[in-house]
Parts: C-alpha cells; sequence; structure tokens
C-alpha cells in the first residue's frame, strides 16, 4: 500500500508539471492576443486618417488612387489580423478546457492518495494490536491519526479552517487570475448589457463600468468579487452554488481590479434619491494622488499599451479623484451587494492592520445597511458552518437566490 501511495504522488507530480506548462502556454497565448489586438487598434487608427485625407477637396486623382489602394489593404489586414485573434481565442478557450481537466485529474489523485493513506494507517494499527507491543501501537496510531485522522477531528479542523478569516485574503500574493478565457466576460457583458455603441469595435473595446469609457478589451478584465480561488467556499460564505455567478463579478479597468482584490479599494452601497449606487472607497490613503495608470504600469498590467492608447481620463485620473465615484450601469442588473460587502469587510480589516486608512477611519457604515444586518454578518463571518449569509438589502433575496 506504501508502494500506491508513492506511485500516486508520482503521478500527482507529473500531473502539476503538465498545469504548469498549460498555464504557460495560456500566458502565452494572451501576449498573442494582447499584440494582434494592438495591432488591429493601429491599423484602425490609420483607417481613419485616410479617410480624413479622402475628404479633402484638392486631393490629386493619382493620390485618391494610392489612398484607396492603401485604405483596401488595411481593411484586408483589419480582417485578417481579426481571423488570428478568433484563432487564438478558440487556441486559448482549448488550453483552459484542458487546464481545467488537469486540476480535476489533480484533485482525484489527491483524494485517492488520502484514501490509501487511510487503509494503510489502519492496516499499520492492526498489525502492532496483533503483537501486542504497547509502544508499536502508539507509534502506528500517531502514525494513522497523521495519514489517514480520526473522522470527528478532521471535520471539526475542516470547520476550523473554514472559519479562519485570513484564507479569505484579498491580497495581491493571493491573487487569483480570473482564468476563464471571454466565457466569464461575455457573461457580464451580457448581463450588466456593457457593451460599446460601435458594433465595429465590440471585439476590440469594452467599457469599463466605473470609469465609463471604452477601453482596449484585453485591459478591462472579468472581476470575480467572491475570488475563483475560493470557489469551493463559495456556498458556505456567500451562498454562491456559481462562482461565475454574473452578480459576483464587473468589469473593471485591469488596475481596478488589482486594487479591489489587493484591498486599496472597496465598494459601498449608498442610496442616493431612492436608488442604491456603488460607490468606490480609497482604503488606501498613500494612493490618493497616484494616478491609476501609473499604478497599472508599476504593477505590468499596462499589456503593451501606450497612456495615449487608453485616452486621456483613463490615463490621468487618480485613485483620490475616484473616491466617491459610482459604478454606472446601463440596465436594472446589479451585483450581489453580500460579495460586495464580504470584500469590503476583509479589506478593512486589512487597511486597518496595515494602517493604511486616511484619517477618521474607513467607510465601514456605509456598506452596512443597518444594525441587525451588521450583527447578522458579525456571526455569519464567525460561525459560518451555522449562520446564513445575509440577504442582497435591495431586493430582500436570500442568499441562494
Amino acid at each position: 500500500m506504501a508502494k500506491r501511495v508513492r506511485d500516486i504522488q508520482s503521478e500527482i507530480d507529473e500531473v502539476t508539471k503538465e498545469i504548469k506548462y498549460v498555464d504557460e502556454q495560456v500566458r502565452k497565448a494572451e501576449a498573442a492576443e494582447a499584440a494582434v489586438e494592438k495591432a488591429w487598434i493601429a491599423v484602425r487608427a490609420t483607417l481613419c486618417e485616410i479617410a480624413k485625407k479622402l475628404k479633402r477637396l484638392d486631393l490629386e486623382e493619382s493620390e485618391r488612387v494610392a489612398l484607396i489602394a492603401e485604405q483596401q489593404s488595411c481593411v484586408a489586414e483589419m480582417e485578417r489580423l481579426s481571423m488570428k485573434e478568433e484563432q487564438l481565442r478558440r487556441d486559448e478557450e482549448q488550453l483552459r478546457r484542458n487546464e481545467e481537466q488537469l486540476r480535476m485529474k489533480e484533485e482525484q489523485l489527491r483524494e485517492e492518495k488520502l484514501q490509501a493513506n487511510r487503509t494503510c494507517g489502519g492496516r499499520r494499527v492492526a498489525t502492532a494490536a496483533a503483537t501486542g507491543s504497547l509502544p508499536s501501537l502508539v507509534e502506528a496510531m500517531k502514525a494513522a491519526l497523521t495519514d489517514m485522522g480520526v473522522p470527528a477531528l478532521v471535520q471539526a479542523a475542516s470547520m476550523m479552517a473554514q472559519l479562519q478569516l485570513s484564507q479569505f485574503d484579498y491580497s495581491a500574493s493571493k491573487a487569483s487570475p480570473s482564468r476563464q478565457g471571454e466565457s466569464f466576460k461575455e457573461r457580464l457583458q451580457a448581463f450588466y448589457d456593457n457593451s460599446t455603441d460601435d458594433p465595429t469595435q465590440h471585439q476590440h473595446l469594452l467599457r469599463c463600468m466605473l470609469l465609463d469609457v471604452q477601453l482596449p478589451k484585453t485591459l478591462v478584465t472579468a472581476c470575480h468579487l467572491f475570488k475563483r480561488c475560493w470557489k469551493a467556499e463559495a456556498r458556505v460564505v456567500v451562498g454562491l452554488t456559481d462562482i461565475n455567478d454574473a452578480r459576483n463579478g464587473l468589469l473593471l479597468f485591469k488596475p481596478l481590479a488589482h486594487a479591489f482584490h489587493d484591498s486599496r479599494i472597496c465598494f459601498t452601497s449608498v442610496e442616493d434619491d431612492g436608488e442604491i449606487q456603488f460607490k468606490l472607497a480609497l482604503l488606501d490613503s498613500e494612493l490618493e494622488e497616484t494616478k491609476v495608470w501609473d499604478y497599472a504600469a508599476e504593477h505590468n498590467l499596462c499589456k503593451n499599451y501606450g497612456a495615449s492608447q487608453v485616452g486621456h481620463y483613463a490615463a490621468t485620473v487618480t485613485f483620490g479623484e475616484l473616491h466617491g465615484k459610482p459604478l454606472v450601469f446601463t440596465n436594472s442588473n446589479r451585483p450581489h451587494q453580500r460579495c460586495l460587502r464580504f470584500q469590503h469587510l476583509q479589506a478593512m480589516r486589512r487597511a486597518e492592520a496595515s494602517n493604511w486608512l486616511p484619517k477618521g477611519g474607513g467607510p465601514t457604515q456605509d456598506v452596512l445597511c443597518n444594525a441587525e444586518e451588521a450583527k447578522r454578518l458579525g456571526v455569519w463571518l464567525t460561525m459560518a458552518a451555522q449562520a446564513p449569509p445575509p440577504p442582497d438589502a435591495d431586493d430582500g433575496s436570500s442568499a441562494t437566490d
């Protein structure tokens, strides 16, 4: 049985290597997509310049012919780039499916190893008991507890681990990129009706729901509010049966999504003229004068784009200027308030521990709608196994909606 455990571990090691390789291929595919998108935007800019020149009244016929030829060449190049981008996306989706299958296999192998360890531990105890040697029986029981555990203790330990809020740490060191390809992003686009007004650019531009400006699509990320890496706990903690529920996400400019997942910002729910608004709250006072685009450059989030390619507002706005700015919605759909509250409370814990907060503290009272809900949320965070997640205040729905 011990040999079987070693064999399983060898299989796990091989699968882990495969996952790492696929992950590297995904990163390369993402970089290639960004390069193609950048080239497409450059060709489109050239087409715009050609269109301006063709409107000139003093244009000679030879110049007009040359410009039309260049225009046709640019159109053909855009079509080629679009086809290449589509192929890259299909390749990336396949890689992600492969990665998901490998992770499932890894999980199955680990479960198999656990079962093998339990069987092996039980046999050691039985053998030691048969020999009648008390010291050997004690040692065998210690080993068995290490390998297989006692069901009640294992269950208690699992519950304790579940209740440790530190595991739900919104920090860059524990960042879990949303490796969902276009599927989650497209789900959010459809749910929030978030698309560009220009149908010719819908494949290449996407609106950030906070800045409310169109940006290159690769610079707008589908941001999970309750992180995807915590999907196993999503049901217990925030009542989500699907981690990719559209109400568990927002479409945000990459540096804003990074700051959200690093506890530097959060969103508070505030009633304004009878309508619930979700306003950005800056938790790290040192970022007040920092431009969002400079933050993107510092964290390698620019995807080879320059400031001129994202527009004046996105390139110059600071985090301090965004404090209090509400998310902009184009329909009646809204994110889960409980997911935003959870991130807010966890981010506040980290901000307080790190002494980031400005004088006067953070926006704790904004996010908690009433004392009873605050009490329930506190109980829920402390006793997650017993207390149900609090309902969303805007619709009175339960956590299972």
